[in-house]
């Protein structure tokens, strides 16, 4: 049975180590799932860019007749005004709708930054570089011991189950992330439409405001992953009783999990503030 303990000792150490590895953070959205990334292109667009600037153009009208209201009511006299006030419609308009045929590039470019950023955090932390251990020396001590050994390996098991369980929703997590961004980039065109129209321009900020959010959290995500190994290491380091060790590389993987829920918090208190 002291081999049947060591094996659920190694498969705890294996998917320990394996919630160190970046699950594919240093990748850009078309290397993730080039599907995903050409369905969410084609969706923007063939079927919202058209949406989008239909609504352009009821901006366009609202703008003008804006433009036109605030020149009435300079009264006679006022045509160098009104063709000033049209010409800067004008150009505004022209912005906006570069800004809505180009929504895609508009939100690469963030992403590039927190790409970026998730890159330098890769030469500092090394996520995935440092591996879990648990001192098995003690085993020796259980031999002969059958119901210790039972009791041992009923531990483990549920340590096993628990770790596997957190090393799953943490994929999921990040896979969530990275959904979440082909979503806005689906449909980003319409509330960047916003931005043109005075009244309503808040929701265009908030909008690119909270995919800087989306974009930063894989920055978070991977530091967070990058911390995790290290403290996991520190378990084995420790060395002692296999049974407690185990449950501390549980108890360090209910801590990551903690941090990796929270990243989108942290990203959005840090976007929000800018």
């Amino acid at each position: 049975m002291i081999d049947a303990i060591q094996n659920i000792l190694d498969k705890i150490i294996a998917s320990t180590t394996g919630m160190g590895e970046n699950s594919g953070l240093l990748q850009d959205l078309n290397s993730w799932n080039s599907t995903l990334a050409g369905f969410s292109n084609t969706i923007a667009s063939n079927v919202v860019l058209p949406i989008a600037l239909v609504i352009l153009a009821l901006f366009f009208i609202l703008e003008f007749y804006n433009a036109y209201m605030r020149s009435a009511a300079g009264g006679q006299g006022s045509s160098t005004y009104m063709m000033f006030t049209v010409y800067q419609s004008v150009i505004k308009m022209a912005l906006c709708l570069w800004a809505v045929q180009n929504s895609a590039l508009i939100l690469n470019a963030i992403f590039s930054i927190s790409a970026k950023i998730t890159t330098d955090i890769s030469g500092v932390v090394s996520s995935g570089s440092v591996s879990a251990s648990i001192d098995s020396s003690s085993l020796a001590d259980l031999d002969g011991h059958f119901f210790e050994q039972l009791s041992t390996t009923l531990v483990l098991q549920i340590v096993f189950v628990g770790i596997k369980i957190i090393s799953i929703v943490v994929n999921t997590l990040v896979a969530a992330r990275f959904i979440e961004l082909y979503v806005y980039n689906a449909f980003a065109a319409i509330p960047i439409t916003t931005l043109c129209y005075q009244e309503l321009h808040n929701v265009g900020i908030g909008f690119l405001k909270s995919y800087a959010g989306v974009a930063l959290q894989g920055s978070i995500l991977y530091l967070v992953i990058g911390f995790y190994p290290a403290l996991a290491a520190a378990i084995g380091a420790t060395g002692g009783d296999v049974v407690d060790q185990a449950w501390g590389l549980l108890g360090q993987s209910v801590i990551l999990l903690v941090a990796m829920i929270m990243s989108g918090k942290f990203a959005k208190a840090l976007t929000s503030a800018v």
